[in-house]
This record gives C-alpha cells, sequence and structure tokens, in this order.
C-alpha cells in the first residue's frame, strides 16, 4: 500500500511539472473590407513568450496576407491590428502561429485560429468628380451610393497633414424615378497630396476613395489668341489698293513695254 500510495504522489508531482497553457484569441465574424481588423487574445504563457499572429486569405487554398510578432506581457493580454485596405471580400483567418515546444504545451481549452468574413461594400459607391484635382478648386466630392436613396452618410476626409473634415454625416438625395443617393460636397483644402475620403453608414463603413490635388499650372485656362493673315503689300508701296493679280499683270506688261523701246533705240 505504502508502495503505491507513492507511486501515485509521483504520477501527481510530474503532472503537476507539466504545466499547460492557455491561449484564447477573438475576432469578428465579420468586417467590412478597409476597416482594420482587431485581434486580441488572452494567454497564460509566460512573460516574455513570443509567437507570431497571421493574417490569411482562405477560400479555397490559403494565402498569407501578412504577419504580426506577439510578444507576452504583464498583463497576459495583447491586441494586434491587421490592415484589410484594398483586400477583396471573402473568408479569411487568423491563427497564431506557435512553435513546436509552445504547442506541446496548450491545453485543449485554448482557441488558436478564428475565421473572418471580409464584406467588400466598396463598389456601392461610385466617384462622379475628378479623382486628380487642382489647388484652388479642390476638393470636390461628387458621388452617388447605390439604392441608398435619401439617408445619412458619414463623410470623413483625411490629407497629407491629418484630417480636414468630419467625420460628419450628411444627408443624400435622389433623382425622380431612381433609388441611388447623391452627394455634393466641396472641401477646401491648402495642402497639395493625396486625400483620403471615407464613407459609412448606419450598417458600418462603406469604403476609402483616393484623391490627388496639386498645384494649378500657369497659364492653362487661358483664352487662345485667334490670328489672321495681313493683307499682301508690296515693299515700298504700302497696300495694295487693287488685287495682287492686276498689279503683277500691270508690273510685266510695263516690263515688256520698257523692253521693246530699248530694242528699237538699239536698232
Amino acid at each position: 500500500m505504502k508502495t503505491i500510495g507513492l507511486f501515485l504522489v509521483l504520477i501527481l508531482v510530474c503532472v503537476s511539472g507539466a504545466q499547460a497553457y492557455v491561449l484564447t484569441i477573438s475576432t469578428p465574424e465579420k468586417l467590412q473590407a478597409g476597416a482594420p481588423l482587431i485581434v486580441t487574445g488572452n494567454t497564460t504563457f509566460p512573460v516574455g513568450t513570443q509567437f507570431d499572429m497571421v493574417f490569411s486569405f482562405s477560400q479555397i487554398t490559403t494565402s498569407e496576407v501578412s504577419r504580426r510578432i506577439v510578444v507576452i506581457g504583464d498583463t497576459k493580454s495583447f491586441t494586434i491590428p491587421f490592415e484589410t485596405m484594398g483586400l477583396p471580400g471573402g473568408q479569411y483567418k487568423v491563427e497564431a502561429d506557435l512553435s513546436r515546444d509552445l504547442e506541446s504545451k496548450l491545453s485543449s481549452g485554448s482557441v488558436t485560429s478564428r475565421v473572418v468574413q471580409l464584406i467588400d461594400r466598396s463598389g456601392e459607391v461610385h466617384i462622379t468628380s475628378p479623382r486628380n484635382q487642382t489647388l484652388g478648386d479642390a476638393l470636390l466630392i461628387e458621388a452617388y451610393i447605390q439604392d441608398a436613396r435619401e439617408k445619412a452618410i458619414e463623410l470623413g476626409v483625411t490629407g497629407p497633414n491629418g484630417p480636414v473634415f468630419g467625420p460628419r454625416y450628411i444627408s443624400t438625395t435622389t433623382q425622380p424615378g431612381k433609388t441611388d443617393g447623391y452627394i455634393v460636397k466641396q472641401v477646401a483644402v491648402i495642402d497639395i497630396g493625396n486625400y483620403y475620403v471615407q464613407f459609412a453608414d448606419a450598417e458600418g463603413y462603406i469604403g476609402t476613395y483616393k484623391f490627388t490635388v496639386s498645384e494649378a499650372i500657369p497659364g492653362t485656362s487661358a483664352t487662345p489668341v485667334v490670328t489672321t493673315e495681313a493683307p499682301a503689300t508690296i515693299p515700298g508701296v504700302g497696300r495694295v489698293p487693287f488685287p495682287l493679280p492686276a498689279v503683277l499683270g500691270a508690273l510685266c506688261a510695263a516690263g515688256i513695254w520698257y523692253a521693246a523701246g530699248m530694242r528699237r533705240k538699239l536698232e
């Protein structure tokens, strides 16, 4: 009996020495394309533990989009953002990429991967104003939003030096017999560079659209000068009061007459 008891104690010591760690990550199930994907997590791994968090496109095949390094701090919690600007809609996956040693120490209750459905709404907005504009006229934002009718649209503009407008709600208007919502907004800007216009509504983020503002080129709007050809003139005579062919004919006749006279004198 003493031998059995000692054996059980040894088993408990060994089990307690082989500690299992918990790692749990969370993400939204759905996200509008263009909005940042925020991954949060908690763990019991020791402070200083390091691993990668991988963001991948996961449809028929899996293709890595980006990865970030996670280093566990004193709070044992972490937040990792991933950029989704320009990504197509579809199914994506976020997963903790652990070394074999860390993976072998995970508890069965850990959650190390999540699936995220990325929804692309950028096609709902149709920009009708020029994407390339000049100072003095910029920034003119004209667009219509598919099937928006009359509703509140949140509009924000960020320039090369930070936010320049909003976000602020603007009401769309409709045209007779149509369901699209139209928006027109003039935002005065003073810097050249790229400006990013963001649209959102009650359902969330729609999309961000790039405009480029440059300096106006001097003289590009000048009215062209139209010139006309001056009437033909003969040097030393000034303007010719008669048609040029008639004048030339008279000069030729005078030359012939003068030559004939000189010939008679010589004879």
